[in-house]
């Protein structure tokens, strides 16, 4: 019988150390958890610094990193380019009063009901039929020597001649 108690004393003594390791990495992971949380917080608050600093002297000559800023200046101007494009692309324009996409076209807001503009748009709707496939009316980009929907050769309008 003396054999069949240690075995259960060393299964139990193995247990209670499997128990405590178990504990220890929860703790562990509890803390590493935290300190990401906290590292996360610090870098969105650096972020904040710089969005500051950026927006404070982005128009000053000499400024510290005056590089940079101009860098992100132009990158944020080819965002707005790239996502006016997207408008172009999805038929749509943005709402003036939330933000909101609205088909072009449509005299309210679908999120907000404010008016929407319609002056913009017929702007937009002459610009697209300048460029668009005389086979399958899809949107051509300007240069394009064929369409990308159906293949058919673009003919380019020759300028008057003066």
């Amino acid at each position: 019988m003396a054999f069949f108690e240690q075995i259960g004393k060393k299964i139990s003594d193995a247990g209670q150390g499997a128990a405590q390791q178990a504990k220890i990495f929860s703790e562990v992971a509890k803390l590493n958890s935290s300190i990401s949380d906290k590292e996360k917080k610090i870098n969105q608050l650096y972020i904040s610094i710089g969005q500051a600093y950026y927006q404070q002297h982005k128009d000053e000559e000499g400024a510290f990193a005056q590089d940079k800023m101009q860098e992100i200046t132009a990158l944020t101007a080819e965002i707005a380019k790239c996502r006016d494009e997207i408008c172009q692309v999805k038929g749509i324009s943005k709402c003036p009063q939330c933000g909101g996409e609205v088909p072009r076209g449509s005299a309210f807001c679908s999120s907000c009901g404010a008016k929407v503009p319609q002056a913009s748009e017929q702007g937009d709707a002459a610009a697209q039929e300048e460029h668009t496939c005389p086979n399958c009316h899809a949107h051509v980009s300007q240069g394009d020597q064929f369409c990308i929907q159906c293949g058919t050769k673009i003919e380019t309008p020759k300028a008057p001649e003066a």
